[in-house]
């Protein structure tokens, strides 16, 4: 049956089983496929409409290189993952799935950044290369996990919601403050932020990773320095922790023992 389908149908077993259709010589339709197909990869689709009518047993899509997608109208209301790269001609988020929980979106020239578009209940975002949102906005207050990379127009990251517990910055030249962090943030990665000169003490960061080539400056709530370094990463004891230079990166690690309340404790 796949033989006479107007593309090319490959199914993998690595990286967890997905459904890969290429080759495209006509529209896609997904008539063909099982119930037991729950992931599908769509790359280089020329043929709008991408999405029509994919069943509803298929709960993560990623779509790569299509041009062919327009809209996102035809995904299936129980999707819970959907990848974009490349979609050079997608404008809008409108008709994204309402449970969807997972969204990423890489190299999407002509898309329009409208957050209020996103859906209510979505726990991970992950924006990269999108040189033409200037400001990420008031995502929703479900997200867990946020991950911001290579926005080269980002100036600063007011509106991320009260229970972000993973915020990823990779590559975000304009972003100069991060003093909106949330306060129950858990893990924090800043690489490639030249700007970023500060960043604000949380008690709830167990993992904060910052690229080796710029200093560091941590501050309780009341604006006292308790950690500073120079760009070689030479202070490595903390009252709040200890950090470990690794590879290029260092990792700060805080929490894991009773704070030391007196000078002696601490050295």
């Amino acid at each position: 049956m796949a033989n006479r389908l107007p593309f090319r149908v490959r199914r993998h077993a690595d990286q967890g089983f997905f459904v890969q259709i290429s080759h495209f010589e006509g529209p896609p339709e997904y008539s063909w496929l099982t119930d037991d197909d729950h992931s599908l990869r769509i790359v280089d689709c020329s043929w709008p409409p991408c999405l029509d009518k994919i069943p509803s047993t298929v709960k993560r899509v990623s779509v790569a290189s299509s041009d062919g997608l327009i809209d996102l109208t035809g995904l299936p209301e129980e999707l819970s993952s959907l990848t974009l790269i490349e979609c050079n001609q997608l404008e809008s988020l409108d008709s994204l799935p309402a449970n969807l929980e997972a969204l990423t979106i890489v190299n999407c020239g002509r898309l329009q950044w409208h957050p209020e578009l996103l859906p209510r209940g979505l726990r991970v975002l992950w924006l990269e290369d999108m040189n033409e949102i200037e400001a990420i906005g008031s995502i929703p207050r479900s997200v867990q996990t946020l991950s911001l990379e290579k926005l080269g127009s980002v100036t600063d990251l007011d509106g991320l919601p009260e229970g972000l517990q993973k915020l990823y910055l990779r590559e975000l030249p304009e972003v100069r403050d991060l003093r909106a962090l949330p306060e129950n943030i858990v893990t924090l990665l800043v690489i490639g932020c030249p700007r970023v000169e500060a960043l604000p003490f949380r008690p709830s960061i167990q993992q904060l990773i910052l690229s080796r080539e710029q200093g560091y400056r941590v501050y309780t709530p009341d604006g006292e320095s308790i950690i500073e370094g120079d760009a070689d990463g030479r202070m490595i004891r903390t009252g709040a922790g200890y950090l470990d230079l690794v590879a290029e990166v260092m990792i700060y690690m805080a929490n894991r023992k009773k704070r030391p309340s007196t000078a002696s404790e601490r050295r």
